[in-house]
């Protein structure tokens, strides 16, 4: 019922503007003149199409607000839903959800009525995990961990480990056991055995073999009542705030890019890097590209580990700059207080035409902080 009011608000006031202009309704604009005067007749035609703007406006505000607002109450029934559901059941749930993760294969993951927890292999390493959390309304992505016994596993700049051929979820399609309270579970990539601790409802905790008691705890929240001070917790890793620390970005691009080498465009803001240097870059089976482009995340994790081949933007510089060019030239720029992102790149349209500059903005100014000379 309140859509449809807000709808009809928002139809009255398009009507309005039109019908308030001048003498087009001469219907309307006597009945304003018995009712209010020649003065209610001026006041309307000078602002009474602001007015019918402000109330569809107003309108359109509240019925886009009524329509997108969230609906607590169907959220918390999903959960509830949710939390009835079978391990099976969960795991299929989540994956219908949108995330960007629906087609990785987990390493591992820990399962609760309420939450399911995975972890997966994103970006170039090998050596760390993503973790990501579903509570039947929606996926969200957390932090990046050290991977699961890294002493037992043979880093060889696969996407996927040996042991990761068959999807961990797979393994899990028809457990059923309702004595379970929490399960953890992964795949030793030695011997491709399950390594696994199930939190019984009654009784002890059950351990799969030794190594479990190896296996860090992978449950986010942790139930009550579950003893896990007995296992080692995860090894997060540490996010970077790039633009709090350049310093940072400049040691992370002196692993990557290669000595001589020329950067046509570089851009960093909190939880990324963009840096696209001048090629040739090899392109398998196809002539080299004239360009190659490498994204990292907060953790300094590239999303894949060669350059992949692009072609020029439009403010890409066509020769570009050393990265040890780039790095005193960034000393020289004034810094902003809050950096909010710093951005080199090329503008023929602006003084510094093809050298490339720096722009660094100001968090709470919004301003661009731009070299002496710089318009």
């Amino acid at each position: 019922m309140i859509k449809v009011i807000a709808a009809l608000l928002l139809a009255f006031a398009v009507g309005a503007v039109g019908w308030l202009f001048k003498d087009v309704h001469k219907t309307w604009v006597a009945w304003v003149r018995v009712h209010a005067g020649n003065r209610g007749v001026k006041f309307f035609q000078n602002w009474g199409p602001l007015l019918g703007v402000t109330v569809g406006l107003g309108a359109l505000g509240a019925y886009l607000y009524i329509e997108n607002r969230p609906d607590h109450e169907a959220m918390a029934q999903a959960r509830s839903r949710f939390a009835s559901m079978s391990l099976a059941q969960a795991v299929a749930h989540c994956l219908e959800l949108p995330n960007e993760v629906r087609y990785h294969a987990p390493l591992a993951f820990a399962w609760q009525p309420q939450t399911l927890d995975w972890y997966v292999l994103e970006g170039a390493d090998n050596a760390a995990m993503r973790h990501y959390s579903c509570d039947g309304v929606s996926v969200t992505t957390g932090k990046r961990y050290a991977r699961l016994m890294l002493k037992r596993v043979a880093l060889d700049g696969t996407k996927l480990s040996a042991g990761m051929e068959q999807n961990l979820f797979e393994r899990y399609a028809g457990f059923s056991d309702a004595n379970v309270q929490a399960l953890e579970a992964t795949e030793d990539p030695q011997t491709r055995r399950l390594v696994e601790r199930r939190w019984l409802a009654s009784g002890p905790v059950q351990l799969s073999d030794a190594l479990a008691n190896e296996l860090p705890v992978l449950l986010d929240q942790v139930p009550a009542g579950l003893a896990v001070a007995a296992y080692p917790p995860r090894t997060p890793q540490v996010p970077t705030d790039w633009p709090e620390q350049p310093e940072a970005v400049f040691a992370l691009l002196e692993k990557r890019v290669q000595p001589g080498q020329r950067i046509g465009q570089l851009y960093f803001e909190q939880n990324k890097i963009q840096v696209t240097v001048v090629g040739p870059v090899e392109v398998a089976a196809q002539p080299p590209a004239p360009f190659g482009v490498l994204n990292f995340d907060a953790y300094g994790v590239a999303d894949q580990p060669t350059w992949a081949p692009t072609l020029p933007g439009g403010n890409t510089c066509q020769q570009g700059r050393t990265l040890s060019e780039l790095k005193a030239l960034f000393a020289q720029s004034p810094r902003p207080p809050n950096p909010v992102y710093a951005w080199f790149d090329c503008d023929p349209t602006k003084a510094h035409g093809n050298l490339g500059e720096w722009y660094l903005r100001d968090a709470r100014t919004r301003k661009e902080q731009l070299p002496p000379g710089r318009h």
